[in-house]
């Protein structure tokens, strides 16, 4: 089981899932129906991944474990690197599960959700990849979710169209990402 890409399978899966649904054509209704499918069969297949990476982790051996490496382009120094250690193996695990039951649970509301929920998981992805901590996308994530609380305070989400609300929130998150990927990287240490 180990010798699958677990890891790469269930990062980007996701990405694969997104990029079908925005390729299919056809009648709205058809379209949103089948985007919701898609997207609700992508968490579900990704959340099996991630419980195939739990139940190949052995935590009884230290450092990071399904580690997967391979060179891209060697004369820069530039390779894939990844591997998964026993803390993020739970963020892993309850992030995929929590993905899968919100998109059960926002399964009828329209394709404006979905690129909602995608530019979002893009912002908190780049967080983490950016400063190499999960804790990144989770201040990102409870600071977005803080400013909702005192934005709606100001402006009720009742008075404003959802969908266009949707919408904005899909473009704050294209933002938020913009500014994640300009600001400077943590720190190494030596």
């Amino acid at each position: 089981m180990t010798d699958l890409p677990l890891l790469s399978l269930a990062t980007f899966l996701p990405l694969l899932g997104a990029a079908f649904i925005f390729f299919v054509r056809g009648e709205p209704e058809v379209v949103a129906q089948n985007a919701r499918s898609v997207a609700l069969w992508t968490s579900l297949a990704t959340f099996v991944l991630t419980l195939m990476i739990w139940a190949a982790f052995d935590p009884a051996q230290g450092g990071f474990q399904l580690v997967e490496k391979s060179p891209w382009l060697p004369g820069l120094g530039i390779s894939y690197h990844m591997g998964i250690d026993g803390i993020s193996l739970w963020f892993v695990l309850l992030s995929a599960l929590l993905y899968t039951a919100n998109h059960v649970w926002r399964f009828d509301w329209g394709p404006t959700e979905q690129l909602r929920l995608f530019c979002l998981g893009l912002a908190y992805a780049a967080a983490a990849w950016r400063w190499q901590t999960l804790w990144a996308a989770v201040a990102l994530h409870w600071g977005w979710n803080l400013g909702s609380v005192l934005a709606d305070a100001v402006m009720p989400v009742s008075v404003v169209d959802v969908s266009g609300f949707r919408l904005l929130s899909a473009g704050a998150h294209l933002l938020l990402l913009a500014l994640v990927l300009l600001l400077p990287r943590r720190p190494v240490p030596a």
